[in-house]
């Protein structure tokens, strides 16, 4: 369906994972009374607010531990306006993973 969408009008399918992270001037950003994001968590836990715990230890990663990929809004939003350029130029689109890598019809391309 997304496929045929895309031919038709064109359009960008921009999957992310878990985004973290405020906007650097301040502006932006989150801050709850029951945190319970890693990120957020880990940041806490550097103030010596509480302590910091991974659970899980039966992965099959080099830690044993579950790999996460997170992206930061900054660069989420980079994305989008990006996928938005590039609609009104003409490209057709296209389907990506925003966060350490990308993938294009299947194939696994640079990001950066």
């Amino acid at each position: 369906m997304l496929a045929d969408y895309r031919a038709a009008y064109g359009a960008f399918c921009l999957r992310d994972f878990n985004a973290s992270g405020a906007d650097p001037a301040g502006g932006i950003g989150e801050l709850r009374d029951n945190e319970t994001r890693p990120i957020p968590r880990a940041m806490m836990a550097l103030q010596g607010h509480f302590e910091f715990a991974v659970f899980g230890d039966d992965y099959d990663t080099p830690d044993r531990t579950a790999i996460r990929d997170y992206i930061h809004i900054i660069d989420r939003a980079a994305a989008h306006v990006a996928a938005l350029k590039l609609l009104e130029a003409g490209y057709s689109g296209g389907s990506f993973n925003l966060g350490t890598g990308s993938w294009h019809r299947g194939r696994r391309i640079r990001s950066g």
